[in-house]
């Protein structure tokens, strides 16, 4: 299978630079349509828009990590599937006609966030669905428009959109094709539930975790990733941290890293990282999971992942 990873420095598709290196001084300058009509022989990509946890951070001792909070953007010949909604996907523009449907892990503050300002919703002809497992007494739709409404939003969010959106909830696991992909999932630790995805096509398969605490249990996400090639995994916070936040839903870089082992996983990415962590702290701690696992790199916002070839 053919796959590139690249951490971009500038990029159209999202409308603003990106932070990072390129390690082959290479740049990007896709817009969204214009990727779609290359992937057009099944070949996708995958980019990471966000890759905080709980709060979005700024500053220059962030900016080669980046600051805004989890969202990942899946691009193929069929249209663009965004997990999560985090601030990041404010900057996003998408072409018209390109079909757009995002599915949430779960709906804690950092992960919708940037729902509101998602350019495409106020677009009039856009068809939009959005969907999640449900949790709690409350309907998924419910839950997720009721985040954005008043004394917590000024105006309640479904009325300001001029775009056809469709709320679909999902069962607690499933499997279906989806925009050009094979997207899987399952539930894993996190307060209140959260759900892990795998993405996958003959060319590769990519499963997205950004918040599970694996001390809790990770039968379900060994299963899910088994074999992946690329596993972008929580691990926000440290080891020396962990063991006074038993029980808020996340990981060490040691636990991703044995995760990744247990799966046989080609590639892990730490993400979620805490607001906090400046980007040398962050490097510090893929030196931690790289003691376990060789194959690990820390998540970067705007960095992407070409799926090309059939395996």
């Amino acid at each position: 299978m053919g796959l590139g990873l690249q951490n971009l420095v500038a990029s159209t598709s999202l409308g603003y630079p990106l932070p990072g290196e390129c390690p082959d001084g290479q740049l990007s300058d896709h817009r969204s349509g214009d990727s779609l009509a290359e992937l057009s022989s099944a070949a996708w990509s995958a980019q990471l828009i966000g890759v905080r946890g709980s709060l979005p951070a700024s500053g220059r001792q962030t900016q080669r990590t980046g600051g805004a909070t989890t969202t990942l953007l899946v691009r193929s010949s069929a249209g663009v599937l965004l997990v999560d909604a985090g601030s990041g996907i404010a900057n996003l523009r998408i072409d018209e006609g390109v079909p757009i449907e995002i599915v949430f892990t779960h709906l804690h503050h950092d992960h919708i966030c940037g729902l509101p300002f998602f350019t495409p919703l106020y677009e009039r002809g856009r068809e939009i669905t959005l969907s999640g497992v449900g949790r709690g007494e409350a309907a998924w739709s419910q839950a997720l428009v009721g985040a954005f409404q008043p004394p917590y939003f000024p105006v309640p969010i479904e009325r300001t959109w001029d775009a056809r959106v469709a709320l679909r909830a999902l069962a607690p696991e499933g499997d279906e094709p989806l925009l050009g992909v094979n997207l899987r999932w399952a539930e894993v630790p996190h307060p209140g539930g959260a759900t892990a995805f795998r993405i996958e096509t003959e060319r590769g398969a990519l499963v997205y975790a950004p918040d599970v605490e694996l001390a809790k249990g990770a039968d379900s996400l060994v299963a899910l990733a088994q074999g992946a090639d690329v596993l972008v995994v929580d691990a926000h916070f440290s080891t020396e941290e962990y063991p006074r936040h038993v029980g808020w839903g996340h990981s060490t870089p040691a636990q991703a890293a044995a995760l990744a082992t247990s799966a046989g996983v080609g590639k892990l990415l730490l993400t979620h990282h805490a607001p906090w962590r400046d980007d040398a702290a962050v490097e510090a701690l893929v030196d931690e999971a790289r003691q376990i696992f060789a194959a690990a790199d820390a998540a970067r916002e705007g960095m992407e992942l070409l799926f090309l070839d059939p395996r």
